[in-house]
């Protein structure tokens, strides 16, 4: 594989967390930003993984991160899938102290 750790966090985590962020403040105006946000969160389930294989893990509290991600992205998909959006909060805030945790150690 050939994307770097960085690369991903800069192309493919950031820009997908940054508009899970502005849909779910959104989300109380317009409903259709439930469409744009069942992308976001099923790249940044996908980003977990990416960021351990082939040699990326940066250790146990980077992988323990990246399983945070992982739950909390699934539990922000299944809360985006259907349409509850005190569920899609508490899932975003799931996501962010997972990156929260992580960056604490790693940035």
């Amino acid at each position: 594989r050939l994307a770097t750790t960085q690369q991903l966090m800069e192309g493919l985590v950031h820009p997908n967390y940054l508009a899970i962020e502005k849909a779910t403040l959104e989300l109380r105006k317009d409903p259709l930003a439930l469409r744009t946000l069942t992308t976001e969160a099923a790249l940044l389930n996908e980003a977990s993984y990416l960021i351990v294989e082939d040699g990326r893990s940066r250790g146990a509290d980077w992988d323990k991160a990246a399983e945070q991600l992982r739950r909390g992205s699934a539990e922000l998909l299944a809360k985006i899938t259907a349409e509850d959006k005190t569920g899609i909060e508490a899932g975003w805030k799931a996501v962010g102290q997972a990156c929260t945790n992580c960056h604490g150690a790693h940035r």
